[in-house]
């Protein structure tokens, strides 16, 4: 591995509302509603959206079909006949030649409510058994959430968050909830529940943002276009906010309570990589020293979340959250790496007075911005306007990245930097051996 080499940071694997309740982490990715539908969906009705769809969807997505891909699908098309067809059959490939996900409907779920819990047989994509899947804390008077749930993607995000247990509402888990919303007299025993209880199943993600051309994209993108759950995640935020989500949960994020965010799971934990398959020693090294100092100082591991956001350096990010709030909003520090860039920390504190949102620019460079004061930027997590503040620390093995790091902060900029924080002579000597000597 040469000298400087950095790996390719972390890519997202889902993104969404996610908050902390009692000893677990709760979390909310709006495809897993559009997913659900699908799900109960009859697959006639499915055909029928995706073919209404389809010419609408192809302007959209023209640019990123391009031109050579747009000719091997008009021939495609005309091979399988018409769009819903030709969508069936790649999910039958990508399935293993199966297509429940498409063939399935709310017919083949089946479920019973208590008092505790809401609880039943969920189709799964693949071959094999129904998943058992249930949902503690599903009534509007309840609020110690807890979802347990066979499939692979509920276990394999409950690892990638840390020590803390995740609930993750996944595709399985929504689809019981809209069963019980749209079918109640199905589900055994749950009418008499909330009428002892006067309550109602609650919705999480609000249902009415899933029309027929949010599943008809949906599926032509995934299945056509090969996009990531975690880019269509993104879009649908970035377009609607946090209007997706039921009302209890648009007040917590607004007030900011359980440190509520939009929040990142990947797809690999570099930074647990044990044996070094996906990061390299020293950049490794470096983020351990940098993480056991933080812990020492009293923060803790918060998850990942996206730092730049809208800029030509928009990557995820590894924060970390002070233990002591600030009157609602806690002081954060993240740790940021990219492929052939250098990695920073960046830190971020609450802005108390009301000011307009202020985004990135899109050229913004923080290298250009190390040290910097008076910084004032919106939050991809919180959606609050926040100081921030961009620095290299100390830490074990940051020689190795000596170079990149005159690579991207030129000799004027570094003298700026060191001009920067003369005041401060520890820092001043730090910059001023890393960068000119």
């Amino acid at each position: 591995m040469k000298k400087g080499q950095v790996t390719l940071g972390l890519c997202g694997r889902r993104y969404g509302l996610g908050f902390h309740a009692s000893d677990s982490f709760v979390y909310l990715p709006p495809t897993s509603m559009i997913q659900a539908k699908i799900l109960l969906m009859p697959a006639s009705e499915l055909e029928r959206i995706v073919n209404k769809y389809f010419n609408r969807w192809f302007v959209a997505r023209k640019n990123d079909i391009g031109k050579r891909k747009a000719k091997k699908l008009e021939q495609m098309l005309k091979k399988e006949g018409n769009p819903a067809k030709y969508v069936r059959e790649r999910i039958k490939q990508e399935h293993e030649g199966v297509v429940k996900f498409w063939e399935r409907s709310f017919e083949d779920i089946r479920a019973k409510a208590t008092r505790g819990s809401l609880a039943g047989a969920v189709p799964r994509k693949t071959r094999g058994n129904d998943y058992n899947v249930s949902i503690y804390a599903y009534r509007t008077d309840q609020t110690n959430w807890k979802v347990e749930c066979q499939c692979n993607e509920n276990y394999f995000n409950g690892l990638k968050r840390g020590p803390k247990h995740v609930d993750f509402f996944c595709m399985h888990a929504m689809a019981l909830l809209l069963y019980a919303l749209q079918y109640p007299k199905r589900v055994e025993g749950l009418r008499t529940v909330l009428n002892k209880t006067n309550s109602k199943v609650r919705t999480f993600l609000k249902p009415e943002f899933v029309d027929d051309m949010t599943i008809a994209f949906f599926l032509l993108d995934r299945h056509i276009l090969g996009r990531k759950l975690f880019d269509i995640d993104r879009a649908i935020i970035r377009r609607k906010g946090v209007a997706v989500y039921d009302e209890f949960f648009r007040y917590m994020f607004e007030e900011n309570l359980y440190n509520a965010g939009f929040y990142v799971f990947v797809t690999k934990n570099i930074f647990s990589d044990t044996e070094g398959k996906f990061t390299p020693k020293p950049l490794k090294d470096y983020f351990e020293s940098i993480a056991n100092r933080l812990y020492d100082q009293g923060y803790r591991h918060n998850g990942f979340v996206i730092e730049f956001q809208g800029t030509e350096y928009e990557t995820v990010a590894v924060e970390f959250i002070s233990r002591r709030n600030q009157k609602g909003r806690s002081k954060r520090i993240r740790f940021v790496c990219w492929n052939g860039y250098p990695p920073l920390l960046v830190e971020r504190k609450a802005v108390r007075k009301k000011i307009p949102e202020s985004p990135f620019p899109k050229d913004f460079n923080p290298y250009a911005n190390i040290e910097k004061n008076g910084l004032i930027f919106c939050d991809d997590c919180t959606e609050k306007n926040d100081y921030v503040k961009i620095e290299i620390a100390r830490g074990n093995g940051l020689d190795w990245f000596k170079d990149l790091y005159r690579k991207h902060i030129d000799a004027r900029n570094a003298h700026e930097l060191c001009r920067r924080v003369k005041k401060n002579m520890w820092k001043r000597n730090f910059y001023y051996g890393l960068l000119v000597r």
